[in-house]
């Protein structure tokens, strides 16, 4: 982890001495796309930490917009060892707010999941300062910078998310595997075969879930420079909002950090290197680290993406990575391959999945997905495998 944090570092010299010059457009609001995540054309700058227009969304009053999408799915889950599960119904609802009274502008996100709590509540609510066109500065509840995938179902190439089990929490969530051979109702996976004798913190990883697509409350610096781009955030924790740990904040000396860098080497061409530490007061030091980086290749109707992460769990060393492609055979029909991996202390998983997806019209677009999954779980009573087929399809409608 150290020699990562050397790189880290050393990009971050090298790119920002190259492009801290350049002076960027002013990036458009991201919107709420239909069909395929961020790269969709050739792009010649980043929008990490570039300043935001809000022009996308629907008037609703002066100074203040609206924009969303209504989510509804179904699925069909089997285990090779057991137990199936089928669901359909509304996956989520997501509903944003858009306040600008330039240069200070804010957002507030409101969502409703299917789960076990089956409620609305605020997914992200942040202020935005823009000190200048290159610099500007947020502060409230906002995703978590790192990690390739966005965190919305609209910025998703496919309808699961990335990885089988540090990251498809949301499968938990809606209950679609919940009662499924070796997992109970709780949301940890696996929680029923722990033994607690023999369960250490070597176990986290397999039970938190959630490691990406959080949401925290915190400050965040944002710098662009056109081809370069840089975030700073300081938060209460970074990983909370999607997993059984919550966060004492500051007041009880808890904190976390997230630090990411982009840079466009050429057009359609961009890199991505992060950090982040949680630092938790209840194990008496640096609870979390995470190194992320990923690099995505966009020409034509091509787009190509690798990601990969490495983890120092509470002393306890793991390690995902992705492989991506997408085609987008015309402006309606488009498709996906995905390969993801997962080593842990407590656990190994993979996960294939392939899907189409068909834009129906501007506002419409449908997904498919078949994936197949292994996991092998360790430090449990007995070890066990389990082999999972999931059939996915959903229709998302934008506003």
């Amino acid at each position: 982890m150290k020699n990562s944090v050397t790189a880290f570092a050393a990009f971050l010299l090298f790119a920002s001495g190259a492009f801290a010059q350049q002076q960027p457009a002013v990036a458009g609001f991201p919107g709420m796309p239909i069909a395929n995540p961020r790269l969709t054309a050739a792009q010649d700058n980043t929008d990490l930490g570039a300043v935001s227009q809000q022009d996308d969304g629907s008037d609703i009053a002066n100074r203040i917009k609206l924009r969303g999408y209504l989510d509804v799915s179904y699925s069909d889950i089997s285990m090779e060892n057991g137990g199936d599960q089928g669901t359909l119904g509304v996956k989520s609802v997501d509903v944003d707010f858009l306040f600008d009274f330039s240069p200070v502008t804010a957002e507030i996100h409101v969502q409703h999941e299917n789960s076990a709590d089956d409620v609305m509540g605020v997914e992200q609510a942040f202020v935005n300062y823009a000190v200048n066109p290159n610099f500007n500065i947020t502060f409230g509840r906002q995703a978590q910078l790192l990690g390739y995938e966005g965190d919305e179902a609209t910025d998703q190439h496919l309808s699961s998310r990335t990885y089988f089990l540090a990251d498809n929490y949301d499968l938990y969530k809606t209950g679609e595997i919940v009662n499924a051979a070796h997992l109970n109702t709780t949301r940890a996976p696996y929680a029923s075969q722990v033994d607690p004798a023999t369960a250490a913190a070597a176990d986290a990883p397999a039970f938190w879930g959630g490691l990406n697509h959080n949401y925290n409350d915190g400050i965040r610096m944002n710098f662009n420079a056109g081809r370069f781009g840089l975030a700073v955030g300081l938060y209460d924790g970074i990983w909370d909002s999607d997993s059984e740990h919550q966060p004492d904040g500051f007041a009880d000396g808890e904190w976390g950090i997230d630090v990411q860098a982009a840079l466009v080497i050429v057009p359609g061409l961009e890199a991505r290197l992060g950090y982040a530490r949680h630092n938790d007061y209840n194990t008496g030091g640096d609870d979390i680290d995470q190194l992320n980086f990923w690099v995505s290749y966009e020409t034509g109707n091509l787009t190509l993406a690798a990601e990969y992460s490495d983890y120092d769990w509470q002393g306890v060393d793991g390690r995902t990575w992705m492989l991506l492609a997408n085609y987008q055979f015309n402006s309606r029909l488009g498709g996906t391959v995905r390969f993801s991996a997962e080593n842990f202390d407590s656990y190994d998983a993979w996960k294939a999945s392939i899907g189409p997806s068909v834009r129906i019209t501007e506002n419409l677009l449908t997904r498919f997905e078949y994936s197949y999954a292994k996991t092998d779980v360790y430090n449990t009573n007995p070890e066990s495998d389990l082999y999972m087929h999931m059939l996915l399809a959903e229709g998302i409608f934008t506003f």
